[in-house]
């Protein structure tokens, strides 16, 4: 099996033309499978976007108003941006304290979007996944060279930004000021 594993550091652009030159070349020159894994910042924006519009069509509801929402936990870093700029635009200036003082959390964790959001007190936290592409080669490659099948399931380790016992530090904290005792 010919494979071409495509590396553009982060470069949308660069993967596209080689994406595009893997797939347009010779017949002869194409592989049989290509790897990729999408870079990080091209659908960031359409994401964010979305996760904002839902968020404010969400808040038009009344529903919304009356249900007591203690986390706003998103798929990733960006659904939990766009989700709070919709909360951050409620003209009330109430409304807009009280779901600014939710705590937010993504997923990514990269080190310039969800940790710098979260450095930068927009999101509470984001848990970091680590990329899987470098495992899923490694495991392709074994498999091939021992000629055996993978793991049908094979875990990566995440990680709490901040670590988890600065999160229980800050909820205790958090709690404290709102006159909790929990």
């Amino acid at each position: 099996m010919d494979a071409e594993v495509v590396f553009a550091n982060n470069d949308a652009i660069n993967q596209s033309q080689q994406l595009l030159k893997a797939i347009q070349g010779d017949k002869g020159a194409r592989p049989d499978a290509i790897i990729f894994e999408p870079a990080s910042g091209t659908a960031l924006p359409h994401v964010a976007t979305a996760a904002h519009h839902t968020a404010s069509s969400w808040l038009r509801l009344s529903t919304s108003q009356r249900l007591p929402v203690n986390l706003l936990c998103a798929q990733n870093d960006a659904m939990a941006m766009g989700a709070r700029k919709a909360f951050q635009e409620r003209t009330d200036e109430s409304a807009r304290a009280r779901w600014l003082s939710v705590p937010y959390i993504g997923v990514d964790g990269l080190p310039k979007t969800g940790q710098a959001f979260v450095r930068s007190g927009l999101l509470t936290a984001t848990v970091i996944v680590p990329a899987n592409t470098t495992l899923a080669m490694e495991m392709l490659v074994d498999a091939i060279a021992k000629g055996t099948q993978p793991a049908p399931l094979t875990y990566t380790v995440a990680a709490s930004f901040p670590p988890i016992e600065e999160l229980a530090a800050w909820r205790e904290e958090r709690n404290r000021g709102l006159g909790d005792p929990s």
